[in-house]
């Protein structure tokens, strides 16, 4: 009976450490995605110039092809450049003007981001709230051989949150 006793007490003894090692392991892996999830969420990540510069390239690219001046573009830019036209409305959070030469045709979005990237280029403080502006230029041609000034200055205001395309 002692021999049996004593190999029941060793079972007894391994289950128990056994038991502990999981519930440790457990808390372990608890944790680790706590932490993990809170340096994530804690993370503030500003990415308003990249924003600003995508929609300034997306605008500029639909608008040449081959070097060339897409001629009518301007009226057709959301649906020829994949942009909604919804995430453009007054008081949204992305902004743009196109000028073909000297004039401007078409802009669409918040015009006071514009105002607000011109403020900060005027030497005020820079502060996470404000937003950023990307200019874009491009010398093209018309198809009749003209040379064209294309210019496309593009902003965001996005504050963190995640939306969907632009």
């Amino acid at each position: 009976m002692g021999r049996k006793s004593f190999l029941n007490d060793k079972k007894a003894e391994l289950q128990i450490a056994l038991s502990a090692w999981w519930f440790f392991i457990i808390v372990v892996i608890g944790a680790g995605i706590v932490i993990s999830a809170s340096i994530y969420y804690a993370t503030d990540i500003d990415i308003k110039w990249l924003e600003a510069d995508v929609l300034g390239e997306r605008v500029l690219d639909c608008m040449v092809d081959d070097g060339y001046f897409v001629e009518g573009i301007s009226e057709r830019v959301y649906n020829e450049c994949g942009l909604q036209e919804d995430k453009f409305k007054k008081g949204s959070n992305y902004f743009f003007k196109i000028w073909v030469g000297d004039e401007m045709v078409l802009g669409g979005g918040d015009y006071s981001i514009e105002k607000n990237c011109e403020v900060k280029g005027e030497g005020i403080g820079v502060t996470k709230y404000f937003p950023i502006c990307s200019e874009k230029k491009a010398i093209v041609w018309s198809e009749e051989g003209e040379e064209i000034k294309i210019r496309v200055l593009a902003g965001s205001n996005q504050q963190g949150r995640i939306e969907s395309n632009i």
